[in-house]
């Protein structure tokens, strides 16, 4: 039975995908990003860096409301400096280990 009722379910979910409203549209890109990682969305606008968007376009998770002081996405080639700034902008923490008991 419950597997019936969950079918039932995502068939009414590409049913309302064909005819989109507002309320679908949104249902399904929230669908849509659950799926696609375990990230969130702004994990992914701030922690990933996009190149060659006009070849290829942007990403999925692409959200400007997500992406905070500067866009992740670039035209271009993603400048070295960028890279190192905003990925590798942090400095290791000494720490002593935990053993699980």
């Amino acid at each position: 039975m419950t597997c019936l009722i969950r079918l039932s379910w995502t068939l009414a979910d590409l049913r309302a995908a064909a005819r989109p409203s507002r309320d679908d549209t949104q249902r399904a890109l929230h669908l849509w990003e659950i799926f696609m990682s375990r990230e969130s969305l702004t994990w992914l606008n701030r922690n990933t860096l996009i190149g060659f968007t006009t070849k290829r376009g942007t990403a999925w998770h692409s959200r400007a409301r997500h992406q905070g002081d500067e866009p992740n996405h670039y035209p271009g080639p993603i400048p070295v400096s960028d890279v190192k700034r905003r990925l590798f902008g942090w400095e290791p923490v000494r720490a002593p280990l935990r053993r699980r008991t």
